[in-house]
């Protein structure tokens, strides 16, 4: 599902622990959006959702293909995943920028959880699977990049098969692309293609937010409340953006009704604050900004925020008393143990760092993440 300082991108991929998600309906009427500052193209016609979903004629062959040899409708869900996860007979690699369609992200061999999830849908879909798209219920995510602070959101897929003669009661699969395996024993929320399409808009607006062009921002998030006017991040990012045209007053109506749609959508208050420190209101900004840094110190995923922020600005001793608080909330964080490894590394304390890097490959359920930091490890050795 980034903050631009809370640029809400929904580049569906990393997961915390439960969070109250639950959208509500709004109590006024949905605000009106004004295009007239933006240049829309009249001939830029974005993704409708058949081709957000749409697999071509050869590629339907190559599923069928994959699937020949099966027999029940788990080996040919397994097959498909098998065929998506381990790489091999499509080789896909993951990439957090890809937000393509269905067919771009089978021939392009680059997608992000959100197009994956999407593929994997459709794929399922051409052999006769039926799969529900679900969102993960998460708390604040953070991450850095070009400048901006961007929170993640996650989906995934779950289908439920029929029993067989041997084995007669149904079984629910989950399918989770998610390359932090941190998401297990969260509450999930069902989702219908509508909303799918709509956070789709959305990961592809906040694209265009990071590379600071406005008009395709506009366009693809105010088609994202179009399609979802539910959707409380792309209310937030299509505030950002007209708070980048120093229209305030409009942002700010668009962050407060993402906070009608979700009362506890923290990142719509730290937007609210922001904005009031841009109208020069800052003691009321401050001490708001002050409330939300309180609420938030709960969460481990917060300090490594703080901790990732400190090491890009060079101060390495503040981001290991940033991760170190988050380890003390969750010891088992293998993402903080390799942040911590880096931290050290760039203090030339390669002790430390090498020790750091052992915990976050012992903590890590995941196959290819233990390889990684098994590689980076042995390198250390050189030292």
């Amino acid at each position: 599902m980034q903050a631009i300082h809370s640029l809400l991108l929904v580049i569906l991929v990393l997961h915390v622990s439960g969070c109250n998600l639950t959208n509500k309906k709004p109590q006024g009427p949905i605000p009106s959006i004004p295009a007239s500052v933006f240049n829309l193209n009249e001939n830029i016609n974005i993704e409708t959702e058949q081709q957000i979903f749409y697999l071509d004629s050869d590629t339907r062959k190559q599923i069928s293909e994959l699937v020949a040899n099966t027999q029940t409708n788990k080996d040919k869900v397994s097959t498909i995943i098998h065929a998506i996860f381990d790489h091999s007979s499509l080789n896909l690699a993951y990439s957090i920028h890809a937000n393509t369609v269905a067919q771009q992200t089978f021939n392009g061999r680059q997608a992000n959880c959100l197009s994956l999830t999407i593929l994997a849908f459709s794929m399922l879909e051409e052999i006769g699977i039926k799969a529900n798209f679900q969102e993960v219920l998460i708390p604040e995510f953070w991450t850095q990049r070009d400048g901006n602070t961007l929170i993640n959101h996650h989906v995934n897929l779950k289908i439920v098969l029929n029993g067989t003669k041997y084995l007669p009661k149904k079984r629910a699969m989950t399918i989770d692309f998610n390359p932090q395996q941190i998401n297990k024993g969260l509450k999930t929320k069902v989702l219908n293609k509508k909303q799918i399409v709509s956070k789709f808009y959305a990961n592809k607006g906040a694209e265009y937010l990071i590379k600071n062009n406005y008009d395709l921002a506009f366009l693809y998030l105010s088609n994202a409340v179009k399609t979802d006017p539910n959707n409380n991040s792309a209310w937030l990012n299509l505030g950002v953006v007209f708070a980048r045209q120093d229209m305030l007053e409009t942002a700010k109506e668009f962050y407060e009704y993402s906070i009608t749609l979700n009362p506890d959508f923290v990142s719509g208050y730290e937007n609210l604050a922001l904005l009031l420190r841009k109208q020069g209101k800052h003691v009321l900004a401050e001490k708001q900004l002050a409330r939300l840094h309180r609420q938030r110190l709960s969460n481990p995923y917060y300090h490594l925020m703080l901790g990732d922020k400190d090491a890009l600005a060079k101060n390495f001793n503040q981001a290991i008393k940033h991760y170190k608080s988050a380890l003390k909330i969750n010891h088992d964080m293998h993402q903080v143990y390799f942040s911590l490894a880096k931290a050290y590394f760039e203090l030339d304390n390669i002790k430390s760092a090498k020790y750091s890097l052992r915990k976050a490959k012992n903590v890590s359920n995941d196959a290819n993440l233990q390889q990684v930091y098994s590689s980076k490890l042995n390198a250390l050795y050189s030292f």
